[in-house]
């Protein structure tokens, strides 16, 4: 991970940067990279090359809607927490599906 200065405030972390799907919600696609890599230099792992369309989000907006609570980082290093992250959309996309998937049991 890396620091990072913005304004007068300086700040150590590490960034996650999400591909998803627009019409199921699903995530395809997780990278994590050192707090000062920029958005844009990501924005093409992202994509998986079947896409019509991409759209960005406006970085912050809706912070408060933490859905696992992910705030800060449990470990040190970036291979852990990108693993962590990975696990975490995971079972998010399981958690997404699930009456689809509890309807084929049925």
């Amino acid at each position: 991970m890396h620091s990072s200065k913005k304004g007068n405030q300086w700040y150590f972390g590490m960034k996650a940067h999400i591909g998803v799907d627009a019409d199921s919600g699903l995530v395809h696609t997780v990278r994590g990279t050192s707090g000062h890599v920029g958005d844009v230099t990501e924005s093409n792992s992202l994509l998986h090359g079947q896409e019509t369309d991409a759209f960005g989000d406006a970085g912050y907006q809706g912070v408060a809607k933490r859905q696992f609570g992910y705030a800060k980082v449990r470990y040190r290093g970036l291979k852990k927490n990108t693993a962590q992250l990975v696990t975490l959309f995971a079972l998010s996309n399981l958690w997404m599906v699930r009456g689809k998937l509890l309807g084929m049991q049925a």
